[in-house]
């Protein structure tokens, strides 16, 4: 997780087992869906800590399909 206005690296994760291919936020900017050359589609919230308010990325549900992931978005409902 990289904050763009500064460039730092604020949290970092094992994602998947092989490369990501895709990423995209959710429309209320509140997490994302990751899906990788492992064929696994995750998704994440964004949590921020309460005490020094880092944020961090939190790994909510994963779904295993039968081939890679190459392209993901969400549905406006």
């Amino acid at each position: 997780l990289i904050d763009l206005t500064s460039g730092e690296v604020v949290d970092s994760s094992q994602a998947h087992e092989g490369s990501i291919r895709c990423a995209t936020m959710k429309p209320n900017l509140k997490g994302m869906l990751t899906g990788g050359a492992d064929n696994v589609v995750k998704f994440w919230e964004f949590k921020t800590s309460s005490t020094n308010g880092a944020k961090k990325l939190k790994m909510i549900k994963s779904l295993q399909m039968k081939d890679e992931i190459t392209t993901l978005k969400y549905s406006p409902d």
